[in-house]
């Protein structure tokens, strides 16, 4: 009984780990997404800009749909050089401000594709008032391609985690095949069919797999839940079900043969 909770929470283990690199590899896009959108986009205005035409600017962002509503701030020269310098800056110091006032903004995560990034680039730039506009697009990109290889990792990790479970489920079930042998011999002498005699130790290892893989999907879930509600809504529950679907049928296919394989060997027929 021990061996076999044992096994089931490996299982598990190794189910969590693989699963969360398919989960890691679905939400690729949709991460790269919304950390686009946590990015503010920033636009320079000329020098001693008069209050109407930064209005005007920032008229043109707030009718804007794609703009995340409330996202819009201006920021003046003197702040620009508190916030980049830290908090030991004296303004009153600086004898030559190489900052611009500046006007900062988010795009919702559906509309922040290169596409969209030109045409609102070009609809600012054509103001009078503005200068340049700088969105941290490349910078997202570099994300996107550390989560894929995160997610390489994580799944190579599960693999080489999945190998161990398997030595221990072949221990498993060996000393469980060694404790029936009597009457599994017994069987044999009467005329028991294989799939009969296997019968027992596949329901076994089925049963297993679907509770380590209900194990499995409430770990993720849990996790998903905690990201979702504490960080941001980046995990889609339609894509952690179709990673629950993989993790049962990895499960089960795995439990099914290496059962058989071993009942095979162990009993030579």
């Amino acid at each position: 009984m021990r061996g076999q909770l044992a096994t089931t929470l490996l299982l598990a283990l190794v189910l969590t780990i693989l699963g969360t690199g398919l989960t890691l590899l679905l939400h690729v896009g949709t991460i790269d997404r919304q950390v686009r959108s946590m990015m503010d986009i920033v636009v320079e205005l000329r020098d001693d800009v008069p209050q109407a035409e930064r209005s005007g600017v920032v008229a043109a962002l707030t009718g804007d749909t794609r703009v995340v509503e409330g996202s819009i701030e201006f920021l003046p020269r003197d702040q620009a050089v508190a916030l980049m310098g830290g908090d030991d800056v004296d303004v009153s110091l600086l004898q030559d401000n190489p900052f611009s006032d500046l006007i900062t903004f988010n795009l919702h995560a559906s509309y922040y594709t290169d596409e969209t990034l030109l045409e609102i680039t070009g609809m600012l730039e054509a103001l009078d008032p503005v200068v340049t506009v700088s969105a941290q697009s490349a910078a997202a990109a570099d994300i996107s391609a550390w989560v894929r290889k995160l997610a390489w990792v994580i799944l190579l990790v599960g693999l080489v985690v999945s190998a161990l479970a398997g030595m221990l489920l072949h221990t498993s079930a060996s000393m469980r095949l060694a404790k029936d042998k009597k009457r599994i011999v017994t069987m044999q002498l009467v005329g028991a069919r294989r799939d009969y005699i296997e019968r027992p130790y596949l329901r076994a290892a089925v049963t297993q797999a679907v509770l380590s893989s209900f194990i499995a999907l409430t770990l993720l879930g849990l996790l998903a839940l905690t990201i979702n509600l504490t960080l941001h809504p980046l995990v889609i529950w339609h894509k952690l079900a179709i990673v629950f679907i993989c993790l049962l049928v990895i499960s089960v296919t795995h439990g099914v043969i290496t059962n058989r394989v071993i009942i095979k060997r162990y009993l030579g027929f």
